[in-house]
């Protein structure tokens, strides 16, 4: 039943009870999360550093990554942020750009000295 569904109807199902949010959270139906947005025609591609529900997240809900206002219709590729007017133009855009740059950096730099 769950492949059946648009991406945005999985993500507010999970959102209702916590066995429902486990379920569908789980490693193992990310299969369900991929068949639902690949029935979607004109979706931007997923990138590779998120999971199905998150990028389910950025697309379909409407809520600021930063101040939770509703609404919101600014998505931010570069940090895989939605963020509202008053956050973009707050700076917050610049500070999760910079958060998001250090953290990339610092991945990139563990899997280097790791390797």
């Amino acid at each position: 039943i769950f492949s059946y569904l648009e991406p945005l109807d999985l993500l507010r199902m999970s959102r209702t009870t916590k066995a429902l949010r486990s379920l569908l959270m789980y490693k193992s139906s990310s299969s369900v999360w991929a068949r639902a947005r690949l029935r979607m025609k004109g979706l931007p591609p997923m990138f590779n550093d998120m999971s199905e529900p998150v990028y389910a997240n950025l697309l379909f809900d409407s809520h600021c990554h930063n101040c939770l206002k509703g609404g919101t219709k600014y998505i931010q590729w570069q940090i895989r942020m939605r963020l509202c007017r008053a956050c973009l133009d707050g700076g917050t855009m610049y500070l999760f750009s910079m958060s998001y740059e250090w953290q990339l950096r610092t991945s990139f730099e563990t899997t280097i000295r790791t390797t």
